[in-house]
């Protein structure tokens, strides 16, 4: 599916993502209206310890720094040279693009702030408390599993499914607000997806 989809004709192509990236932003917005205070409020009761502690155990399989590391011991093996490049490329242009919107954006994280108000923002902050919209977990456990998904089609919805459950647990943990994890998401299969379809026209897949 994520494989004919990155090597379909163009015009399909950006009307796929075109479609997914529309999808992502009207979930955020649903998210951010009806779901992120209730759901943080939720998670941030001390009745829920134990389910909040279980995913603050888990939720660092999303860090970006593991998949940097193995991406770049790949590249000296010869056989994985260039699908660690590919994989390299797509971590880093994906992560731009997030970093990019954090600074700019400057949402408060919903444990931050006493009532878990989702509508505070201060545009241009570099404080990592003010980095909250998108998600980079989402964005790199997306980023891994197109990837993923792309290398191996066969097993597409178990890499997607494994993915969004880690992905909320940003939200559970209260590092992120619901609506900052589907940004996360869509953000890492379209860099993804556009990283591999130009390097794969590029130097072949």
């Amino acid at each position: 599916m994520i494989r004919a989809w990155i090597f379909s004709e163009n015009k399909k192509f950006w009307t796929v993502a075109a479609g997914l990236f529309s999808s992502a932003c009207a979930l955020a917005l649903l998210s951010f209206f009806l779901i992120d205070q209730k759901f943080a409020q939720y998670f941030g009761d001390p009745a829920q310890q134990k389910i909040w502690q279980f995913h603050r155990d888990i939720t660092e399989i999303g860090a970006a720094e593991p998949y940097i590391v193995l991406g770049l011991i790949a590249l000296f093996l010869p056989k994985f040279r260039k699908l660690a490049g590919f994989f390299l490329a797509s971590v880093v242009t994906s992560g731009f693009v997030v970093h990019l919107l954090k600074f700019t954006l400057g949402r408060a994280r919903p444990h931050r702030l006493p009532d878990n108000n989702p509508a505070v923002f201060e545009y241009f902050n570099f404080h990592h408390h003010f980095q909250s919209l998108p998600s980079g977990h989402a964005q790199t456990l997306f980023t891994v599993a197109t990837f993923a998904a792309f290398l191996f089609p066969k097993y597409t919805w178990v890499f997607l499914i494994s993915a969004l459950y880690l992905a909320f647990s940003r939200a559970v943990t209260l590092a992120h607000f619901v609506s900052d994890v589907w940004m996360g998401a869509v953000i890492g299969i379209i860099m993804t997806a556009m990283t591999v379809k130009f390097l794969a026209k590029k130097y072949g897949s």
